[in-house]
C-alpha cells in the first residue's frame, strides 16, 4: 500500500514460464542468472540438493543486462 501512494505500482514482476531458467533482472542494473535453485533451497546440505555443481552468476555490465533483457522479453511474450 505505501508503494502505491509513492506512486510506485510496478515495483516488481513475477511470471512464471515452462523453463529451467532462473534469472533476475532488475531494469537497467543487474542481472543475477544461473542453475542454483534460490527460492527452494533452505541452506540444506550440499549432497541432498547437489549444490556442488550448481551455479549463478551476478553482473552490472550493460552487454549482458541487455542480453538477458532480450531473453526475458522473448520468455514473457
Amino acid at each position: 500500500e505505501s508503494a502505491r501512494k509513492a506512486g510506485l505500482v510496478h515495483l516488481l514482476t513475477v511470471k512464471r514460464v515452462e523453463t529451467h531458467q532462473k534469472f533476475i533482472l532488475c531494469d537497467d542494473k543487474f542481472v543475477a542468472q544461473g542453475s542454483f535453485n534460490w527460492l527452494s533451497n533452505r541452506g540444506e546440505s550440499a549432497t541432498r540438493y547437489n549444490a556442488e555443481q550448481e551455479a549463478s552468476e551476478y553482473s552490472e555490465r550493460p552487454d549482458a543486462i541487455a542480453r538477458w533483457n532480450d531473453q526475458a522479453t522473448e520468455l514473457f511474450r
